[in-house]
């Protein structure tokens, strides 16, 4: 729907039963903007930000974008009972040895970008931005050093393991190539 983060779930019906899916659409708003030749920084709820480097920015045939950057973001909180209706997926996720795996989150982001004229924009191939999500108090004891990063991909339903993300003070920190949803699991 128009003015909020793309929503979807997957699950698996049952015949002969009626089966019901929840999911609560997150509001989108462009509160954040940087110059894509200076590069910036991000802050958005619960302290999670992404910082993006100078001229990392490309429009959607691939070329270098130059000019105003939008953002539309949002970090979902792994302890508020609400990220389960909000979040896109099930996660159930496909790891780097293309096996699927069943997931349990530390933090998720939604990041959107675009042009002062609404085009939609992403990182610059070969160019990585800095995403970090703060681990929530109750969790950070039996947080592990290090931690896969996983994007969406809505076409699947699915998760897909990319990268990691390492535990610095009380943050998940780490490199992703491209926007979407990214999550720590």
């Amino acid at each position: 729907k128009a003015g909020y983060f793309p929503g979807s779930r997957r699950f698996f019906a049952v015949a002969n039963v009626e089966n019901r899916v929840k999911i609560e659409m997150i509001p989108k708003s462009f509160d954040y903007s940087f110059d894509s030749q200076s590069g910036g920084t991000v802050e958005m709820n619960g302290g999670a930000k992404v910082v993006f480097e100078p001229n990392s920015i490309q429009n959607l045939n691939g070329s270098v974008y130059s000019g105003t950057v939008r953002v539309a973001a949002k970090w979902l909180d792994p302890s508020d009972y609400r990220t389960l209706d909000q979040m896109p997926g099930n996660l159930q996720g496909v790891d780097e040895r293309a096996q699927e795996v069943v997931l349990g989150t530390a933090g998720m982001m939604a990041v959107e970008l675009e042009s002062d004229s609404g085009e939609q924009l992403n990182i610059l191939d070969g160019k990585t931005a800095e995403i970090s999500m703060p681990v929530p108090a109750e969790l950070l004891p039996n947080a592990p050093a290090e931690i896969p990063n996983w994007s969406y991909y809505e076409e699947y339903g699915m998760w897909v393991e990319e990268g990691i993300s390492k535990l610095q003070g009380s943050n998940y920190v780490g490199q992703v190539s491209h926007f979407s949803y990214w999550n720590h699991d």
